[in-house]
C-alpha cells in the first residue's frame, strides 16, 4: 500500500514539474517600458527639450543646451516613437536602424554631438500656429503630437495638457507630447 501511494505520489510530481517546465518563464521576457510613463519620468526644463539622437538616447537639455537627464531606447521604442512623432517616419526608421543605446558609454551620453537644429533655447517662445491651437470646445483627444514646439514650454502654450518638446535629427521641429 505505501509502495502504492509513493508511486501516485511521485507520478503526481512528475506531471506537475513536466507541466510547469512547458510554462514559458515570466521572468526571462523582459516586459515593454511605457514610453509616456518613461517620458514624464525625465528631469525637464520647462526652457529645455527632448531630443532622440541617432546613438538611441532619449536626452533631456535644459535651456542652455546641457544634458540633465536621459533614457537609452531598445529598437521597438524608438521605431514607437518614429510612427508617433514624425512625417517622416520612414526616414527616422532608417535613421535609428542601427541604433544600439546599450553600447553608449557615459562621456559620450552626457558630452554629445552639439544638436543639428539647435537654436538659442533661451529666445523667446514660438508663436502658435493658429491651426495648431487646441479647441477648447472640441472633444479632448490626448494627441499632442499634432502640435510643432522648439522647448517644452512652447507645448503648454498651445494646449495645457502637452509638456514635452521632443526632437529628433530629420525634423527642424519638435513635437509635443503629454
Amino acid at each position: 500500500m505505501r509502495c502504492f501511494v509513493y508511486l501516485i505520489a511521485s507520478a503526481c510530481i512528475n506531471v506537475i514539474l513536466s507541466v510547469t517546465a512547458l510554462e514559458p518563464s515570466k521572468e526571462h521576457q523582459p516586459t515593454p517600458r511605457d514610453l509616456q510613463q518613461l517620458v514624464n519620468n525625465l528631469r525637464a526644463d520647462p526652457n529645455g527639450l527632448f531630443h532622440i539622437g541617432n546613438d538611441g538616447i532619449l536626452r533631456s537639455y535644459d535651456k542652455d543646451n546641457n544634458v540633465i537627464d536621459y533614457a537609452r531606447l531598445d529598437s521597438a521604442e524608438l521605431k514607437s516613437l518614429a510612427k508617433r512623432y514624425s512625417k517622416d517616419e520612414e526616414n527616422l526608421i532608417a535613421l535609428w536602424e542601427n541604433a544600439d543605446s546599450a553600447i553608449i558609454d557615459e562621456a559620450q551620453i552626457w558630452s554629445p554631438e552639439p544638436l543639428k537644429n539647435s537654436m538659442s533655447l533661451s529666445a523667446s517662445a514660438v508663436s502658435p500656429n493658429v491651426d495648431q491651437l487646441a479647441n477648447v470646445l472640441a472633444p479632448r483627444i490626448d494627441d499632442c503630437s499634432r502640435l510643432g514646439c522648439h522647448r517644452h514650454i512652447d507645448c503648454e502654450v498651445q494646449d495645457p495638457n502637452c509638456h514635452h518638446c521632443i526632437h529628433d535629427d530629420v525634423n527642424f521641429f519638435g513635437k509635443c507630447d503629454l
